[in-house]
């Protein structure tokens, strides 16, 4: 099994995953959270990608890689980085997703939309 985590924080999805010996890459735009992670919060070294999540699905959508679980987890309190909120992104998060995947976000849509959150079929 595969785990995308985008957003690092303190690592606590990341940490939980890899000690259920699920392979994860963890997507964190800031190095510093990443350095802080490991530093502060005992993040175990895991594969950690520095870049933009939106970036990072979409060069995996490019590779053909797919993912069993993916967690969107860039919620800061306030808002999240629209372009990660786009139905370009879905598009693609969809692409990369596994058959039976999980997509999980954290976040308050109702900001964003003013609707309540939808799912979607694969």
């Amino acid at each position: 099994m595969c785990l995308d985590d985008s957003g690092l924080g303190m690592g606590l999805t990341a940490k939980s995953f890899h000690r259920l010996g699920v392979d994860v890459t963890v997507v964190e735009i800031d190095p510093v959270v990443h350095r802080f992670a490991e530093e502060y919060f005992r993040l175990p070294r895991l594969n950690v990608c520095h870049d933009d999540g939106r970036r990072f699905v979409e060069t995996s959508v490019l590779e053909g890689r797919e993912w069993d679980f993916i967690i969107q987890d860039v919620f800061t309190g306030g808002s999240g980085p629209a372009h990660l909120y786009t139905v370009q992104m879905w598009t693609s998060v969809k692409s990369v997703l596994a058959e039976n995947g999980v997509l999980a976000v954290v976040g308050c849509f109702h900001f964003l939309t003013n609707t309540e959150p939808r799912w979607f079929d694969r």
